[in-house]
C-alpha cells in the first residue's frame, strides 16, 4: 500500500507563483572585460596602505597557526624517533 505525499516538490518550489504563470527564464550570461581602472596616485597609495594594516593580523594568524602545526608535527616526529 503506497501513498501519495500531501505535497509535492514541484508545489513546493511553485508556492507564491500562480499556476497559469510560467517560470522566469535566467537572464543571459554576459561576458565582461575590464580594460582600464582610472584611479589617482592619492588613491592607490591610500588602497595600498590599508592592504598593509589588512596585512598585519593576517601575518598573526598565519604565523601561530604555522608554529602550532609544526609544533605537533614536531612532536610525532620526535615520539617516532625516540620509540624506533
Amino acid at each position: 500500500m503506497t501513498t501519495e505525499p500531501a505535497v509535492t516538490p514541484e508545489e513546493i518550489l511553485n508556492i507564491g507563483r500562480k499556476p497559469e504563470e510560467p517560470k522566469p527564464e535566467p537572464p543571459p550570461i554576459q561576458t565582461v572585460i575590464v580594460r582600464d581602472i582610472d584611479i589617482s596616485f592619492g588613491s592607490m597609495v591610500c588602497l595600498m596602505v590599508k592592504f598593509a594594516f589588512a596585512m598585519i593580523p593576517a601575518i598573526f594568524i598565519i604565523t601561530t597557526v604555522s608554529f602550532i602545526c609544526l609544533a605537533i608535527l614536531g612532536g610525532i616526529i620526535t615520539q617516532q624517533v625516540v620509540a624506533s
